[in-house]
């Protein structure tokens, strides 16, 4: 950071002291820091504000800076590649700005007082062994609940729009079982992606192909299970109650296996099943998200007939999205109480991305970059807090990991193709059978088509992530103003770098 250089150029290390100094005595403060942001403004010092980490910086921090701007309005402070100097001319007006300043401080204060007054009026509370001490983090498996000896533990959907267990003290009796199946608490020693073997999978049916988001590896293997005496546990869209959730399809109903084809792109209620497969002894094959497949390999791990299958998770939104996803479409015109959604509508292609809408009487199909629901899906500002905190990105505790075969080898591909990762000789097992089956066209590939292109490392939560819920909860907030303030500033910066990238690889190769 550079203060007032146009005399001035510090070149030896200073501490606070002298940092305040600087700042206090400054005409004119050029930084690129939060904290010498919040000192000017402190100091009532006029000031330009630069980024300091590009865009796609996984270190970017970028967004606190927007955040204390935007709360003071203080936007136009800010100098991006190619803006007018023009600000440097502009005046603050620091009455208004300290009239903000001063409210926010206030807040702050008040909620600090109330809670150290809270703390020290109430009686401690005798902090009982279960899964909420020294954990916060919870994904609503169920696990938890099937174990609980005396029904202390329920999943619900939580204030912010995700299943979340819910523990009732009076009825806690500390005995610890739930903590021993905690996905978030446990060691279960999980494979690591890299050190896996990766398959790629097209099945050889059209049919099949049109009904699933990629290649059809997920409904191959339930088939061939199923013929196998294997039970189906897996994720259903209810029309009826507008959710996703998991149902159990017994090996006797292969008919019924279509419902479970296709992404979609919310979180499923999983309890609704975990009770009864935790008293369960029928072979059984479950599909989920890399966290529910945790917990139920925990939960289940003295079982040796089932088979654990983990789909490529980038996190899952708050259910709160898609309710204000179904108040944009009635403003459309749509029915949403018997609303369908096909959340990868394949009749377009595979790897542009349209979402399928209809009501039996009204539909559309619209393109990944202008559906609301997919954009906010996409950005991933909207994922629970355990998504940006996921220990399963480069690692699983199931037999076999399915996904999109991404990257550029099936590229020209237009009806889709699977990436298997087996993590497990019993995952082997069952590839060895589907290529026996003759099912599919199956090949061996080389991991790193995996690690070089699927996320395997956990993105930031954005710092405006509790009122963007709270916007998105809120039924008086329209979904077009949601989506101007907190996803299509970032949609056209994605786009202007994408564009200023073909342009960079277009000049490129014109120079050869």
């Amino acid at each position: 950071m550079f203060v007032d250089c146009s005399f001035s150029i510090t070149l030896h290390a200073v501490g606070p002291a002298e940092f305040l100094a600087y700042m206090q005595n400054a005409s004119y403060v050029c930084t690129d820091s939060f904290h010498g942001l919040a000192f000017s403004v402190n100091f009532h010092k006029p000031f330009t504000v630069f980024e300091r980490f590009k865009a796609n910086d996984k270190l970017n921090q970028n967004s606190r800076i927007y955040n204390l701007l935007d709360k003071l309005q203080l936007r136009k402070r800010l100098y991006l590649n190619g803006a007018s100097l023009k600000m440097l001319d502009d005046t603050i007006n620091y009455d208004m700005v300290e009239g903000k300043r001063k409210a926010l401080a206030d807040e702050s204060i008040s909620y600090l007082s109330n809670a150290i007054a809270a703390a020290s009026s109430s009686k401690p509370k005798v902090q009982k062994k279960n899964i909420h001490r020294n954990n916060s983090m919870c994904c609503g498996c169920g696990a938890c609940m099937a174990v609980c000896p005396c029904n202390a533990v329920q999943i619900k959907m939580d204030k912010d729009g995700f299943y979340s267990s819910f523990v009732d003290n009076d009825k806690c009796v500390s005995c610890g079982k739930c903590t021993k199946v905690c996905p978030y608490m446990i060691d279960q020693n999980d494979q690591e992606i890299a050190k896996s073997v990766l398959y790629s999978f097209k099945s050889n049916s059209a049919d099949v192909l049109l009904k699933s988001s990629s290649g059809g590896a997920a409904h191959h293997i339930s088939e061939m299970l199923c013929e196998k005496g294997y039970a189906v546990v897996g994720c259903t869209f209810d029309v009826d109650s507008q959710t996703a959730k998991h149902i159990l399809i017994e090996p006797e109903h292969t008919e019924e296996l279509d419902k479970l084809q296709g992404s979609k792109y919310m979180q499923s209620n999983f309890s609704v099943i975990t009770e009864q497969l935790y008293k369960s002894e029928a072979p059984t094959v479950i599909f989920g998200t890399p966290c529910q497949i945790a917990g139920m390999r925990s939960l289940l791990k003295d079982k040796v007939n089932i088979i654990f299958v983990d789909l490529i998770c980038h996190g899952v939104p708050s259910y709160y999205l898609y309710v204000k996803y179904q108040s944009y479409l009635r403003e459309q015109g749509f029915d949403t109480n018997k609303m369908k959604i096909v959340f990868r509508d394949k009749r377009k292609g595979w790897r542009e991305r349209y979402i399928y809408s209809s009501d039996s009487e009204k539909e559309q199909s619209i393109h990944q970059s202008k559906d609301y629901y997919f954009l906010s899906f996409e950005h991933g500002f909207c994922y629970s807090h355990n998504c940006f905190e996921c220990p399963w990105r480069n690692k699983s505790a199931a037999d076999l990991r399915l996904g999109d075969y991404l990257g550029n080898k099936f590229k020209s591909d237009k009806t889709g193709v699977s990436e298997i990762v087996v993590l497990t000789d019993k995952g082997k097992e069952v590839v060895d059978m589907l290529i026996g089956s003759g099912v599919a066209e199956i090949h061996k590939q080389d991991i790193q088509d995996y690690t070089s292109i699927q996320q395997m490392t956990n993105g930031r939560e954005p710092v405006f992530w509790h009122s963007y819920i709270r916007a998105l909860a809120d039924p008086n907030t329209k979904m077009e103003d949601i989506m101007k303030k907190y996803i299509l500033p970032f949609e056209r910066r994605k786009r202007m770098r994408k564009a200023a990238s073909k342009a960079y690889h277009l000049l490129k190769d014109i120079k050869k």
